[in-house]
C-alpha cells in the first residue's frame, strides 16, 4: 500500500508539473489567451492516471525499462484518447491541441524522473521491505547481485535458502 501512495503522489505531482509547463511553454510560444488555465485541463491529468492504473504502472514494482515502456505505451494511449475526446466532444475552440501536444511530450518524460525518485525515497527504511529468498546457486549469485545493501528496488534481504545445499525436506524446515 505504500508503493501504491508513493507511486501514486509522485506521478499525481509529476503530471500537474508538466500540466503547468505545458501551459507556460505554450504561452512563450504562442501567447494563449486567459482562458487556458490549468483548471480547464485538469480533466487530462484523470484520462493519464487512468491510463496508468490499466497498465499497473501504479501497482507494481518492476524493472525501470518495463515502467518505462509501459509509462510510454500508456502515454500514448492518453493522448490518443485525449485527441478522440477533443474531436467527438467538439472541444476544438477551448483546447489548445499544442498544449496537449507538450503536456504528452513532457510526460515521456516521467518514467526517469520517477526512477530518480523511487531511488531516493527507497533509501529509507519506511519504504524498503524485507524479503525471505528461497534459490540455487545460480540464483544466489543474481540476488546478491541484484539485491545488494541500498539497492533501488526497495528490498532487503532478510534469509536466503539454497536449493542446492538442501533437501526439499530440509527447505521446507528452514522456512517454517
Amino acid at each position: 500500500m505504500r508503493y501504491f501512495i508513493l507511486k501514486f503522489l509522485i506521478s499525481l505531482i509529476f503530471f500537474v508539473i508538466n500540466l503547468y509547463a505545458s501551459l507556460c511553454i505554450a504561452d512563450v510560444f504562442l501567447e494563449m489567451d486567459a482562458s487556458q488555465t490549468p483548471a480547464s485541463y485538469g480533466w487530462m491529468i484523470f484520462i493519464y492516471m487512468l491510463s496508468y492504473f490499466y497498465v499497473r504502472l501504479m501497482t507494481h514494482r518492476m524493472v525501470t525499462v518495463n515502467a518505462a515502456i509501459l509509462s510510454l505505451k500508456a502515454n500514448f494511449f492518453s493522448f490518443a484518447i485525449i485527441l478522440i475526446i477533443i474531436a467527438l466532444a467538439k472541444l476544438n475552440d477551448t483546447t489548445s491541441r499544442a498544449i496537449v501536444c507538450i503536456f504528452y511530450l513532457l510526460n515521456n518524460a516521467n518514467a526517469l524522473w520517477s526512477y530518480y525518485l523511487k531511488k531516493i525515497f527507497f533509501q529509507w527504511e519506511y519504504f524498503r521491505q524485507p524479503v525471505f529468498v528461497i534459490c540455487d546457486n545460480q540464483g544466489l549469485k543474481n540476488v546478491r547481485t541484484w539485491f545488494a545493501k541500498g539497492n533501488p528496488f526497495g528490498y532487503d534481504i532478510k534469509g536466503i535458502v539454497n536449493t542446492d545445499l538442501l533437501s526439499p525436506n530440509m527447505v521446507m524446515q528452514t522456512i517454517d
